[in-house]
C-alpha cells in the first residue's frame, strides 16, 4: 500500500523561502475595513453529501468549478478508496487525483463520484505527468470558453524517506477540451508552466485559486521567502479571457500595475496558505480571500478587498475547527469558498480534518472527508 502523500503535504506551508532579489517596498494603500460575520454554522447535510460508503470514500484538495448552469466539477488530491465498515475503512487503496461531478444547484444537488482504473481495474490517478515516477496534486481550476483549466503541482520523492519524503518539482497546467463529458473521458494536453519558481531558497508559482471577473480571469498563487521575517504571500496574475489558456499573456501585479514578471509579483497578504480561494461576496460587494492561517491550523480565515488585487483586509478568524482538539495527531487544513453553494450574504467553506498516522486515517471514518460550514455577514 502506498502512502498517502497528502497527508502531509500542508507542512510545506510552514516553509520560509529566501528572496532572490532586492525588492522596493511597495506604496502604501489604504486598507478596508474588516467585515463582520456571525457564528459559522456546520452543515451536515452538504457534508453527507460527501460521505460515501464504497469506491471514494475520501479525499483532500476539495476544489469546486462551476462547467456550466448545471454542472460543477470538485476535483480532489490524494483520495482513499475503498469501502466503509463499522465507522472505518477498509481495503483501501490511494489515487493521488479524482473528480466528482454535481448536478444541479444545492440544496438539490446529485453527487457522483469518479475513479479511474487501469486495465487491471485497479484504481489510478486521472491526471498523470509525463515523467515516469512523478505524480499531480490539483488545485484551483476554472472553465473558460468551453475548456477547463486545472493547475497541476508535480510532485516526486525527494529520498529523504519518512512521511515528509516528496518535494515539489515542477507545475502544469491542464487544459481539459471536453470538461461536459464523464471525467473517465476527458482529453487534455499538459502545459509546463516555465514561470514558476521552484528552488531551495524561494518556491513561488500560481494555482491557489482563480477568479472569473468581467473580461479577465484572475491566477492567485503563493510567494514563500525563506528568511527570519519572510513568510508566505499572496501573489496574482490575470490574462484577458480570450487568452487566458497562453500562460504567456499572464501578467502578474505589482505596484498597481499589471505588467510584471513572476520574480516582480506584489507580497499582498502574509500567512497564506498553498491552498485557498477568492470570490466574489454580493452583498457586500468586495472579494472574499478564505484560507487557513499559515495553511495548518483550525482557524480559518478571511479577508476582503474591494478589487480582485486588493488592497486586503486584515484576516478576520470565521471558525476554529473542532477536530483539532480531538487528538494531537489530528491538524486541519485546506479552507475554501465554493460560491456555487452560497448565497449573496454567505460564504460556504469547505475544509479537511486529517491525522499524521495514516493508520488514524484509515480506521477514524471522522477524517479525511470535506467538512463544510456556512458563514454569514452579520446584519
Amino acid at each position: 500500500m502506498r502512502k498517502v502523500r497528502s497527508v502531509f503535504v500542508l507542512v510545506l506551508l510552514t516553509r520560509l523561502i529566501w528572496p532572490i532579489y532586492a525588492e522596493e517596498p511597495a506604496p502604501a494603500r489604504s486598507k478596508p475595513a474588516k467585515l463582520a460575520f456571525e457564528p459559522a454554522e456546520p452543515l451536515p447535510k452538504l457534508n453527507a453529501c460527501f460521505r460515501r460508503e464504497r469506491g471514494w470514500v475520501g479525499g483532500d484538495g476539495d476544489y469546486s468549478t462551476p462547467l456550466s448552469d448545471q454542472k460543477t466539477a470538485w476535483i480532489f488530491s490524494d483520495t482513499l478508496v475503498g469501502e466503509m465498515k463499522n465507522g472505518a475503512r477498509h481495503d483501501v487503496a490511494f489515487v493521488n487525483n479524482t473528480v466528482a461531478i454535481q448536478t444541479g444547484h444545492w440544496p438539490d444537488a446529485k453527487f457522483e463520484f469518479f475513479v479511474a482504473k487501469n486495465s487491471s481495474e485497479k484504481p489510478v490517478a486521472l491526471f498523470v505527468p509525463k515523467t515516469p515516477g512523478d505524480w499531480f496534486w490539483p488545485q484551483a481550476a476554472v472553465e473558460v470558453r468551453g475548456h477547463l483549466l486545472v493547475f497541476l503541482s508535480r510532485i516526486q520523492k525527494s529520498g529523504g524517506g519518512g512521511a515528509f519524503g516528496f518535494k515539489q518539482v515542477g507545475r502544469t497546467l491542464a487544459i481539459v477540451s471536453n470538461p461536459l463529458d464523464s471525467p473517465l473521458d476527458w482529453k487534455f494536453t499538459q502545459v509546463e508552466l516555465t514561470d514558476s519558481i521552484i528552488r531551495r531558497e524561494r518556491e513561488s508559482a500560481l494555482g491557489g485559486a482563480i477568479l472569473k471577473q468581467e473580461d479577465f480571469v484572475y491566477f492567485y498563487g503563493t510567494d514563500d521567502v525563506r528568511r527570519p521575517g519572510g513568510g508566505k504571500f499572496l501573489i496574482v496574475a490575470r490574462s484577458p479571457s480570450m487568452t487566458a489558456e497562453d500562460p504567456t499573456t499572464w501578467k502578474y501585479y505589482r505596484d498597481g500595475d499589471w505588467d510584471a514578471t513572476a520574480e516582480q509579483a506584489e507580497h499582498l497578504c502574509p500567512g497564506l496558505a498553498n491552498e485557498f480561494s477568492v470570490s466574489w461576496l454580493p452583498a457586500a460587494k468586495r472579494f472574499a480571500l478564505v484560507y487557513t492561517e499559515n495553511g495548518l491550523s483550525d482557524k480559518i480565515l478571511v479577508r476582503t478587498a474591494e478589487q480582485p488585487s486588493g488592497p486586503w483586509s486584515e484576516a478576520t478568524t470565521v471558525y476554529r475547527a473542532p477536530e483539532a482538539t480531538w487528538d494531537k495527531r489530528i491538524f486541519c487544513y485546506a479552507a475554501k469558498a465554493h460560491p456555487e453553494l452560497a448565497g449573496p450574504d454567505e460564504l460556504v467553506i469547505s475544509y479537511v480534518a486529517n491525522s499524521h498516522e495514516l493508520k488514524q486515517t484509515i480506521e477514524d471514518g471522522r477524517l479525511y472527508w470535506p467538512m463544510f460550514v456556512r458563514v454569514k455577514l452579520a446584519k
